[in-house]
């Protein structure tokens, strides 16, 4: 018989007591308090745990949900009982929705809310949670466009994952059970968040995580940056301020459908201790990419002259603007953060560059999956919709033009570009542009039920499941998008 050194068994157990044991995500979702257009809601709601359950896995591992509920049970959670079905039991988290009539609480009126019920012992992980769903949200509008339609329902799936995030981590409440890598309680070493008079003079709660800290220095190459600064606000959930991420899914409110699930919401994910992140999931941002300190410390007022790339000039002059991500065009409007009217360019759902099914006999633009709106001066709009590829390893951009045949032109540098047969294009820096908003992506990465094929960036679907993101089941009643994107 082999016998097991005794000092192997020991540092075996030394490493199992500090070393967490990784297991994948479980999520059961209830959705038996789904009343109101329960159909449509429970299928983003079912997307989002597709994502969550592909995305995330745990450090430490919860073998099954406790079906009698313990003492500190919150009571801001759902009254009824916990599921007992075999599902349910295996889970290692335990999801309530429900459909909920909010109250106007010193104008505060949210669409969803989500809270934390019930925690593990020791760690502190959410298990237990709940996101109640406003009975003012609608499906979308029958009398939409085919492309308003997958707009304003890819705006649910943002708004969901939004408010999941919440559930997993990014909310004041689950900060104060963050865990180091030394198996420390975060808020306990101070390590957690601040509140800084900034030059603009508002009061930001600041989180100084090291590791988001470590991110935000190198993204926008700033190393005076304490943290990432938080909105001040009244309510459970942790927001990213508006001025610096207008764009970002843990921003708030929700752009139409033009967000992005970030980096530095898997950063933050994974900085609680509790979990790990895939980081096929995350899509690529580019607002204030390496803009330096500046871009923390400028007015208000000089944002457009300054940053002319994120900001635009003047709100409520009706003109129309090329989106940040270029989908579409959108008008100049404030959006407020914790002081100030912060001047961006809302998307106009109905100009979506991918809908192959808009202005098809346009001339000067080309509406088709990946297009971008790009800043010409051969049309009213003073931009079109036009097909791109990056070459030579990000450091050009080939540009096509529609309305002369196989001709193109090439950017090799930022600046205005002269093109055969008149007019002009506007060339992005090719390096930043294909690097981030020009980087094409699958959505979501096909939400946990599909493959994003590398030649294409085109999810293919697993069975069952069908849309340009696989967010919608194949048996769905509505089928939002059909072949709209050309899929």
């Amino acid at each position: 018989m082999k016998i097991v050194n005794s000092s192997f068994l020991l540092f075996f157990a030394l490493y199992l007591s500090v070393t967490p044991i990784l297991g994948d995500m479980d999520i059961y979702p209830d959705v038996s308090g789904v009343t109101k257009d329960a159909a449509y809601w429970n299928d983003i709601i079912q997307a989002g745990v597709n994502f969550f359950n592909k995305a995330l896995t745990r450090r430490w591992i919860l073998t099954s949900i406790p079906i009698t509920k313990a003492g500190d049970y919150q009571s801001v959670c759902p009254s009824k009982e916990l599921s007992t079905s075999p599902a349910a039991q295996s889970a290692n988290m335990y999801y309530f929705f429900e459909t909920y009539t909010f109250k106007n609480d010193n104008g505060r009126k949210p669409t969803m809310e989500t809270h934390e019920c019930l925690r593990t012992t020791g760690k502190g992980q959410p298990y237990i949670v709940y996101t109640r769903i406003s009975d003012t949200l609608q499906p979308p509008s029958t009398s939409l466009s085919a492309s308003e339609q997958v707009q304003k329902r890819e705006m649910h799936i943002y708004t969901m994952l939004h408010e999941m995030l919440h559930a997993f981590g990014i909310s004041y409440k689950n900060f104060q059970f963050f865990w180091d890598n030394s198996n420390n309680r975060r808020y306990q070493q101070n390590e957690v968040y601040i509140s800084e008079l900034w030059n603009d003079g508002a009061y930001r709660r600041v989180l100084i995580l090291d590791d988001v800290k470590t991110w935000m220095k190198d993204y926008f190459g700033c190393d005076e940056l304490s943290g990432l600064p938080l909105e001040e606000n009244t309510g459970p959930g942790a927001h990213f301020d508006k001025r610096f991420f207008p764009w970002d899914i843990m921003s708030s409110p929700a752009l139409n459908g033009q967000m992005r699930f970030s980096e530095l919401a898997a950063v933050i994910l994974k900085a609680s201790g509790w979990y790990w992140f895939n980081n096929a999931y995350i899509e690529p941002t580019g607002f204030g990419k390496n803009a330096g300190c500046s871009f923390f410390t400028e007015s208000p007022a000089n944002l457009a002259s300054s940053f002319p790339n994120e900001y635009c000039p003047t709100p409520g002059d009706n003109k129309i603007y090329a989106g940040y991500y270029g989908r579409g065009y959108g008008y100049c409007e404030n959006t407020k953060d914790n002081l100030n009217e912060i001047p961006i360019i809302f998307p106009v759902v109905s100009s979506d560059c991918w809908d192959t099914t808009g202005s098809s006999n346009n001339p000067y633009t080309t509406r088709a999956t990946y297009s971008y709106a790009f800043p010409t001066d051969f049309t009213t709009h003073k931009f079109s919709c036009l097909e791109y590829s990056c070459l030579s390893s990000n450091t050009q951009v080939r540009i096509e033009i529609p309305y002369s045949q196989g001709q193109f032109v090439i950017c090799s540098a930022e600046g205005w570009k002269d093109v055969v047969g008149g007019g002009r294009v506007q060339c992005p820096d090719p390096e930043s542009f294909c690097e981030n908003e020009g980087k094409k992506f699958c959505p979501r990465n096909c939400m946990g039920k599909g493959t994003c094929v590398s030649s294409t960036r085109k999810c293919s679907c697993n069975a069952g499941w069908t849309g340009y993101d696989c967010s919608q089941r194949s048996d769905a009643t509505t089928i939002y998008g059909g072949s709209l994107y050309g899929l």
